[in-house]
Protein backbone atom coordinates (compact mmCIF):
# COMPACT_ATOMS: atom_id res chain seq x y z
CA UNK A 1 0.00 0.00 0.00
CA UNK A 2 1.34 3.55 -0.80
CA UNK A 3 1.92 6.14 1.89
CA UNK A 4 -0.87 8.12 0.86
CA UNK A 5 -3.14 5.02 0.92
CA UNK A 6 -1.85 4.33 3.98
CA UNK A 7 -3.18 7.95 5.35
CA UNK A 8 -6.06 7.74 4.05
CA UNK A 9 -6.91 4.22 5.22
CA UNK A 10 -6.19 6.08 8.47
CA UNK A 11 -7.99 9.08 8.53
CA UNK A 12 -11.52 6.74 7.41
CA UNK A 13 -10.59 4.66 10.46
CA UNK A 14 -10.50 7.26 12.94
CA UNK A 15 -13.35 9.13 11.62
CA UNK A 16 -15.65 6.01 11.88
CA UNK A 17 -14.54 5.41 15.37
CA UNK A 18 -16.40 7.21 18.00
CA UNK A 19 -14.49 8.77 21.13
CA UNK A 20 -17.14 7.58 23.44
CA UNK A 21 -17.17 4.11 22.02
CA UNK A 22 -13.28 3.87 21.58
CA UNK A 23 -10.98 2.43 24.08
CA UNK A 24 -7.20 4.38 25.14
CA UNK A 25 -5.59 1.21 23.81
CA UNK A 26 -7.62 1.70 20.55
CA UNK A 27 -7.13 5.51 20.23
CA UNK A 28 -3.06 4.91 20.61
CA UNK A 29 -3.47 2.35 17.48
CA UNK A 30 -5.37 4.83 15.81
CA UNK A 31 -2.67 7.45 16.40
CA UNK A 32 0.08 5.04 15.63
CA UNK A 33 -1.43 4.42 12.74
CA UNK A 34 -1.56 8.16 11.76
CA UNK A 35 2.26 8.59 12.19
CA UNK A 36 2.97 5.59 10.37
CA UNK A 37 1.37 6.82 7.60
CA UNK A 38 3.06 10.31 8.04
CA UNK A 39 6.44 8.50 7.94
CA UNK A 40 5.76 6.68 4.93
CA UNK A 41 5.07 9.87 3.00
CA UNK A 42 8.39 11.17 4.88
CA UNK A 43 10.35 7.81 3.92
CA UNK A 44 8.88 7.42 0.08
CA UNK A 45 10.28 11.40 -0.40
CA UNK A 46 13.64 10.52 1.20
CA UNK A 47 13.67 6.93 -0.59
CA UNK A 48 12.91 8.95 -4.01
CA UNK A 49 10.22 5.91 -4.72
CA UNK A 50 12.76 2.99 -4.38
CA UNK A 51 10.93 -0.25 -3.44
CA UNK A 52 14.45 -2.09 -2.07
CA UNK A 53 14.30 0.98 0.81
CA UNK A 54 10.60 0.74 1.52
CA UNK A 55 8.95 -0.78 4.74
CA UNK A 56 6.54 -3.53 4.02
CA UNK A 57 4.04 -0.56 5.28
CA UNK A 58 1.04 -3.55 4.15
CA UNK A 59 2.48 -5.92 6.85
CA UNK A 60 2.65 -3.38 9.28
CA UNK A 61 -0.64 -1.09 8.38
CA UNK A 62 -2.78 -3.93 10.68
CA UNK A 63 0.53 -3.87 13.22
CA UNK A 64 0.87 -0.52 14.36
CA UNK A 65 2.93 -1.91 17.35
CA UNK A 66 5.40 -3.39 14.92
CA UNK A 67 6.41 0.03 14.41
CA UNK A 68 7.62 0.91 18.02
CA UNK A 69 9.74 -2.27 17.50
CA UNK A 70 11.43 -1.86 14.52
CA UNK A 71 12.52 1.83 15.84
CA UNK A 72 13.84 0.25 19.14
CA UNK A 73 15.76 -1.80 16.62
CA UNK A 74 17.12 0.87 14.32
CA UNK A 75 17.90 3.00 18.19
CA UNK A 76 20.43 -0.33 18.77
CA UNK A 77 21.45 -0.91 15.44
CA UNK A 78 22.67 2.97 15.46
CA UNK A 79 23.95 2.62 18.97
CA UNK A 80 26.32 -0.49 17.70
CA UNK A 81 27.01 1.18 14.56
CA UNK A 82 28.93 4.16 16.90
CA UNK A 83 30.90 1.62 18.65
CA UNK A 84 32.44 0.28 16.07
CA UNK A 85 32.89 3.59 14.52
CA UNK A 86 34.86 4.56 17.80
CA UNK A 87 36.89 1.14 18.07
CA UNK A 88 37.89 1.23 14.11
CA UNK A 89 38.89 5.18 14.36
CA UNK A 90 41.14 4.18 17.48
CA UNK A 91 42.49 1.44 15.45
CA UNK A 92 43.23 3.90 12.76
CA UNK A 93 44.84 5.97 14.66
CA UNK A 94 47.41 2.95 16.45
CA UNK A 95 47.60 2.27 13.07
CA UNK A 96 48.60 5.39 11.35
CA UNK A 97 51.07 5.87 14.22
CA UNK A 98 53.23 2.34 13.92
CA UNK A 99 52.21 2.03 10.21
CA UNK A 100 55.36 3.55 7.63
CA UNK A 101 54.00 6.82 6.47
CA UNK A 102 53.43 8.29 2.81
CA UNK A 103 57.16 7.92 2.88
CA UNK A 104 57.78 4.72 3.39
CA UNK A 105 59.87 4.73 6.21
CA UNK A 106 59.18 2.20 8.67
CA UNK A 107 58.31 3.49 12.20
CA UNK A 108 60.19 1.60 15.08
CA UNK A 109 60.77 2.20 18.92
CA UNK A 110 63.59 1.37 20.36
CA UNK A 111 64.62 0.79 24.12
CA UNK A 112 66.40 3.79 23.65
CA UNK A 113 63.38 5.87 21.79
CA UNK A 114 61.07 4.35 24.64
CA UNK A 115 63.34 5.35 27.68
CA UNK A 116 64.07 9.00 25.73
CA UNK A 117 60.26 9.22 26.30
CA UNK A 118 59.87 8.30 29.94
CA UNK A 119 62.55 10.41 30.62
CA UNK A 120 60.88 13.60 28.58
CA UNK A 121 57.53 12.38 30.77
CA UNK A 122 59.91 12.20 34.22
CA UNK A 123 60.99 16.08 33.39
CA UNK A 124 57.49 16.88 32.49
CA UNK A 125 55.92 15.58 35.93
CA UNK A 126 58.67 16.63 38.19
CA UNK A 127 57.80 20.47 36.54
CA UNK A 128 54.02 19.85 36.98
CA UNK A 129 54.79 19.33 40.66
CA UNK A 130 57.40 22.05 40.86
CA UNK A 131 54.66 24.34 39.48
CA UNK A 132 52.11 23.14 42.06
CA UNK A 133 54.36 23.36 44.68
CA UNK A 134 55.23 26.97 43.98
CA UNK A 135 51.14 28.16 44.12
CA UNK A 136 50.74 26.28 47.33
CA UNK A 137 53.67 28.69 48.20
CA UNK A 138 52.03 31.78 46.81
CA UNK A 139 48.85 30.60 48.45
CA UNK A 140 50.51 30.41 52.27
CA UNK A 141 51.83 34.19 51.46
CA UNK A 142 48.56 35.25 50.58
CA UNK A 143 46.65 34.01 53.44
CA UNK A 144 49.73 35.48 55.61
CA UNK A 145 48.98 38.75 54.14
CA UNK A 146 45.11 38.61 55.02
CA UNK A 147 45.66 37.22 58.23
CA UNK A 148 48.22 40.45 58.98
CA UNK A 149 45.32 42.61 58.27
CA UNK A 150 42.68 40.53 59.99
CA UNK A 151 42.17 40.72 63.94
CA UNK A 152 44.86 38.70 66.02
CA UNK A 153 42.63 34.63 65.76
CA UNK A 154 40.42 35.47 62.63
CA UNK A 155 39.68 32.37 60.73
CA UNK A 156 40.97 32.71 57.06
CA UNK A 157 38.09 31.81 55.10
CA UNK A 158 34.77 34.13 54.77
CA UNK A 159 32.39 31.72 56.31
CA UNK A 160 34.77 31.26 59.42
CA UNK A 161 35.27 35.09 59.78
CA UNK A 162 31.24 35.56 59.69
CA UNK A 163 30.59 32.63 62.75
CA UNK A 164 33.59 33.84 64.57
CA UNK A 165 33.56 35.73 67.86
CA UNK A 166 34.88 39.47 67.46
CA UNK A 167 38.31 39.27 69.15
CA UNK A 168 41.44 41.57 69.34
CA UNK A 169 41.23 44.38 66.47
CA UNK A 170 44.25 43.56 63.66
CA UNK A 171 45.95 45.94 61.73
CA UNK A 172 42.99 46.71 58.86
CA UNK A 173 40.92 47.46 61.51
CA UNK A 174 43.10 50.44 63.13
CA UNK A 175 43.60 51.46 60.00
CA UNK A 176 39.65 52.04 59.30
CA UNK A 177 38.79 53.41 63.05
CA UNK A 178 41.68 55.90 62.22
CA UNK A 179 40.13 56.81 58.57
CA UNK A 180 36.84 57.16 60.51
CA UNK A 181 38.26 59.40 63.38
CA UNK A 182 40.10 61.57 60.56
CA UNK A 183 36.68 62.21 58.62
CA UNK A 184 35.21 62.88 62.17
CA UNK A 185 37.78 65.62 62.56
CA UNK A 186 37.31 66.88 59.32
CA UNK A 187 33.65 67.53 59.78
CA UNK A 188 33.49 69.21 63.12
CA UNK A 189 36.33 71.65 61.40
CA UNK A 190 34.19 72.68 58.56
CA UNK A 191 31.33 73.32 61.53
CA UNK A 192 33.94 75.50 63.44
CA UNK A 193 34.56 77.44 59.69
CA UNK A 194 30.51 77.56 59.12
CA UNK A 195 30.41 79.05 62.82
CA UNK A 196 33.15 81.57 62.68
CA UNK A 197 31.55 82.61 59.40
CA UNK A 198 28.25 83.05 60.68
CA UNK A 199 29.63 85.15 63.72
CA UNK A 200 31.79 87.31 61.79
CA UNK A 201 28.59 87.81 59.73
CA UNK A 202 27.02 88.93 62.65
CA UNK A 203 29.10 91.12 63.46
CA UNK A 204 29.09 93.15 60.17
CA UNK A 205 32.16 91.28 58.49
CA UNK A 206 32.12 90.93 55.15
CA UNK A 207 32.30 87.15 54.40
CA UNK A 208 33.29 86.93 50.64
CA UNK A 209 30.44 85.06 49.54
CA UNK A 210 28.95 85.20 45.95
CA UNK A 211 26.11 86.69 47.89
CA UNK A 212 27.85 89.67 49.16
CA UNK A 213 27.16 89.08 52.72
CA UNK A 214 23.35 89.88 51.84
CA UNK A 215 20.80 88.14 53.33
CA UNK A 216 17.89 87.05 51.16
CA UNK A 217 15.02 87.51 54.32
CA UNK A 218 12.25 88.12 51.82
CA UNK A 219 12.56 84.58 50.66
CA UNK A 220 13.84 82.70 54.03
CA UNK A 221 16.66 81.80 52.43
CA UNK A 222 19.84 81.65 54.78
CA UNK A 223 23.34 83.74 53.58
CA UNK A 224 25.89 81.35 51.75
CA UNK A 225 28.43 80.34 54.23
CA UNK A 226 26.76 80.69 57.52
CA UNK A 227 24.82 77.09 57.92
CA UNK A 228 26.65 73.92 60.00
CA UNK A 229 26.53 70.79 58.14
CA UNK A 230 23.70 69.53 60.25
CA UNK A 231 21.39 73.12 59.47
CA UNK A 232 22.28 72.77 55.91
CA UNK A 233 20.90 69.39 55.95
CA UNK A 234 17.89 70.54 57.59
CA UNK A 235 17.51 73.39 55.63
CA UNK A 236 18.17 71.16 52.62
CA UNK A 237 15.29 68.56 53.75
CA UNK A 238 12.83 71.16 54.25
CA UNK A 239 13.12 72.52 51.16
CA UNK A 240 12.99 69.03 49.70
CA UNK A 241 9.80 68.55 51.55
CA UNK A 242 8.02 71.91 50.56
CA UNK A 243 9.21 70.87 46.98
CA UNK A 244 7.84 68.01 46.95
CA UNK A 245 4.69 69.31 48.12
CA UNK A 246 4.43 71.67 45.27
CA UNK A 247 4.57 69.05 42.98
CA UNK A 248 1.81 67.24 44.95
CA UNK A 249 -0.05 70.52 44.76
CA UNK A 250 0.73 70.89 40.81
CA UNK A 251 -0.26 67.29 40.00
CA UNK A 252 -3.63 67.83 41.57
CA UNK A 253 -4.34 71.06 39.95
CA UNK A 254 -3.09 69.27 36.29
CA UNK A 255 -6.13 66.68 37.56
CA UNK A 256 -8.65 68.80 38.39
CA UNK A 257 -7.92 71.17 35.20
CA UNK A 258 -8.00 67.94 33.03
CA UNK A 259 -11.58 66.83 34.82
CA UNK A 260 -12.60 70.48 34.39
CA UNK A 261 -11.76 70.21 30.74
CA UNK A 262 -14.09 66.99 30.29
CA UNK A 263 -16.54 68.47 32.06
CA UNK A 264 -16.17 71.40 29.98
CA UNK A 265 -16.44 69.53 26.69
CA UNK A 266 -19.47 67.26 27.63
CA UNK A 267 -21.26 70.58 28.66
CA UNK A 268 -20.44 71.88 25.21
CA UNK A 269 -21.42 68.91 24.10
CA UNK A 270 -24.72 69.00 25.84
CA UNK A 271 -25.47 72.77 24.94
CA UNK A 272 -25.00 71.76 21.12
CA UNK A 273 -27.34 68.75 21.82
CA UNK A 274 -29.99 71.02 23.56
CA UNK A 275 -29.88 74.07 20.15
CA UNK A 276 -30.83 70.87 17.87
CA UNK A 277 -33.59 69.92 20.31
CA UNK A 278 -34.49 73.60 20.46
CA UNK A 279 -34.54 74.23 16.92
CA UNK A 280 -36.83 71.44 16.11
CA UNK A 281 -38.78 72.43 19.64
CA UNK A 282 -39.47 75.71 17.83
CA UNK A 283 -40.17 74.40 13.98
CA UNK A 284 -42.93 72.13 15.91
CA UNK A 285 -44.39 75.23 17.89
CA UNK A 286 -44.12 77.33 14.76
CA UNK A 287 -46.25 74.40 12.85
CA UNK A 288 -48.59 74.07 15.83
CA UNK A 289 -49.23 77.75 15.57
CA UNK A 290 -49.71 77.30 11.77
CA UNK A 291 -52.25 74.42 12.28
CA UNK A 292 -54.14 76.60 15.33
CA UNK A 293 -53.34 74.34 18.18
CA UNK A 294 -52.26 77.16 20.63
CA UNK A 295 -56.27 78.89 20.45
CA UNK A 296 -56.06 80.57 17.46
CA UNK A 297 -57.26 80.22 13.67
CA UNK A 298 -55.48 77.47 11.50
CA UNK A 299 -55.18 79.17 8.09
CA UNK A 300 -53.71 76.22 6.84
CA UNK A 301 -57.25 74.23 7.53
CA UNK A 302 -59.02 77.40 6.18
CA UNK A 303 -57.08 77.50 3.10
CA UNK A 304 -57.52 73.51 2.08
CA UNK A 305 -61.22 74.05 3.26
CA UNK A 306 -61.97 77.14 1.08
CA UNK A 307 -60.22 75.38 -1.69
CA UNK A 308 -62.10 72.44 -1.59
CA UNK A 309 -65.43 74.26 -0.90
CA UNK A 310 -64.22 76.20 -4.59
CA UNK A 311 -64.04 72.71 -5.91
CA UNK A 312 -67.22 71.54 -4.93
CA UNK A 313 -68.94 74.49 -6.58
CA UNK A 314 -67.15 73.96 -9.67
CA UNK A 315 -68.09 70.31 -9.44
CA UNK A 316 -71.90 70.30 -8.38
CA UNK A 317 -72.49 73.32 -11.14
CA UNK A 318 -70.87 71.50 -14.08
CA UNK A 319 -72.95 68.13 -13.29
CA UNK A 320 -76.29 69.57 -12.00
CA UNK A 321 -76.22 69.11 -8.70
CA UNK A 322 -78.56 70.76 -6.52
CA UNK A 323 -77.10 68.91 -3.14
CA UNK A 324 -73.93 67.29 -1.60
CA UNK A 325 -72.96 65.95 1.45
CA UNK A 326 -71.52 63.03 3.60
CA UNK A 327 -74.07 61.63 6.36
CA UNK A 328 -70.89 59.66 7.32
CA UNK A 329 -67.12 58.83 6.76
CA UNK A 330 -68.33 55.72 4.26
CA UNK A 331 -71.23 57.44 2.26
CA UNK A 332 -71.54 60.28 -0.65
CA UNK A 333 -74.74 61.30 -1.44
CA UNK A 334 -75.28 63.77 -4.08
CA UNK A 335 -79.06 64.98 -5.27
CA UNK A 336 -79.38 65.64 -9.29
CA UNK A 337 -82.32 68.00 -10.94
CA UNK A 338 -84.37 66.11 -13.70
CA UNK A 339 -85.32 68.20 -16.51
CA UNK A 340 -89.20 67.74 -15.16
CA UNK A 341 -87.91 69.92 -12.24
CA UNK A 342 -87.55 66.73 -9.76
CA UNK A 343 -85.10 65.24 -7.82
CA UNK A 344 -83.33 62.13 -7.65
CA UNK A 345 -80.60 61.69 -5.16
CA UNK A 346 -77.74 58.82 -5.96
CA UNK A 347 -76.06 56.98 -2.54
CA UNK A 348 -72.50 56.03 -2.72
CA UNK A 349 -71.49 53.76 0.32
CA UNK A 350 -67.65 52.91 0.61
CA UNK A 351 -65.86 50.40 2.65
CA UNK A 352 -63.80 52.91 4.54
CA UNK A 353 -63.09 56.59 3.62
CA UNK A 354 -61.31 57.09 0.19
CA UNK A 355 -61.30 53.22 -0.17
CA UNK A 356 -63.27 50.51 -2.88
CA UNK A 357 -66.82 51.29 -3.56
CA UNK A 358 -69.06 49.01 -2.08
CA UNK A 359 -72.83 49.48 -3.29
CA UNK A 360 -74.95 52.69 -4.76
CA UNK A 361 -78.47 53.42 -4.75
CA UNK A 362 -80.86 55.47 -6.72
CA UNK A 363 -83.74 57.17 -4.68
CA UNK A 364 -86.07 60.17 -4.74
CA UNK A 365 -86.08 62.71 -2.07
CA UNK A 366 -88.45 60.83 0.52
CA UNK A 367 -86.64 57.43 -0.20
CA UNK A 368 -88.43 55.62 -2.45
CA UNK A 369 -85.68 53.49 -4.84
CA UNK A 370 -85.45 54.33 -8.44
CA UNK A 371 -83.07 52.37 -9.45
CA UNK A 372 -85.02 49.57 -11.01
CA UNK A 373 -87.50 52.06 -12.29
CA UNK A 374 -84.45 53.97 -14.19
CA UNK A 375 -82.22 51.30 -15.04
CA UNK A 376 -83.82 47.68 -15.29
CA UNK A 377 -82.45 44.81 -14.59
CA UNK A 378 -82.20 43.13 -18.29
CA UNK A 379 -80.93 46.83 -19.82
CA UNK A 380 -77.44 47.43 -20.95
CA UNK A 381 -77.68 50.60 -18.86
CA UNK A 382 -77.90 48.22 -15.20
CA UNK A 383 -75.30 45.99 -16.81
CA UNK A 384 -73.17 49.12 -17.36
CA UNK A 385 -73.58 50.50 -13.83
CA UNK A 386 -72.44 46.71 -12.46
CA UNK A 387 -69.73 46.51 -14.23
CA UNK A 388 -67.93 50.06 -13.28
CA UNK A 389 -69.30 49.14 -9.22
CA UNK A 390 -67.18 45.27 -9.73
CA UNK A 391 -64.11 47.79 -11.78
CA UNK A 392 -64.47 50.26 -8.88
CA UNK A 393 -64.58 52.92 -11.46
CA UNK A 394 -66.34 56.26 -9.32
CA UNK A 395 -66.48 58.45 -12.63
CA UNK A 396 -67.78 55.91 -14.98
CA UNK A 397 -70.91 54.25 -12.16
CA UNK A 398 -71.64 58.71 -12.42
CA UNK A 399 -71.68 59.42 -15.87
CA UNK A 400 -73.66 55.78 -16.38
CA UNK A 401 -76.03 57.38 -13.56
CA UNK A 402 -76.50 60.90 -14.46
CA UNK A 403 -77.01 59.58 -18.32
CA UNK A 404 -79.83 57.35 -17.04
CA UNK A 405 -81.58 60.13 -15.36
CA UNK A 406 -81.30 62.58 -18.23
CA UNK A 407 -82.54 59.89 -20.64
CA UNK A 408 -85.49 59.84 -18.02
Amino acid sequence: MAPSEAMREARRIAALVQPSSTSAAELHMLHLAAALAARSEAARSASGGNAETDVAWSRLRDWPEGVEMEEEAVKDYYRRLKFIHLEVETKRLFLSDTLPDASGAEVLYTREDVAALEEAAATLKSQMKARKALVRDLRSSIDATCASLLPTGAPSTPRRRASAVPSAPGAWDTLVSDAEAAQGLMREIGDLELDLARLKAAGGAETGSAMGGKRASSRGIPMRGTLTRDEAVQTFDEQIEEMQSLETAYAACGATFETRKKDLTAALRAVERLNVELRVAEGYAAEARRAGLDGTRDMTVELMCQGHSSRLEVLKACLGLENLSAPDSKTLRATYATRDNDAVVLELRYAQAGGRLLDFMLSSPTGDALLDTLAPLDSQTRAAMQAALQANDVPLLVQTCIGCIDEQ
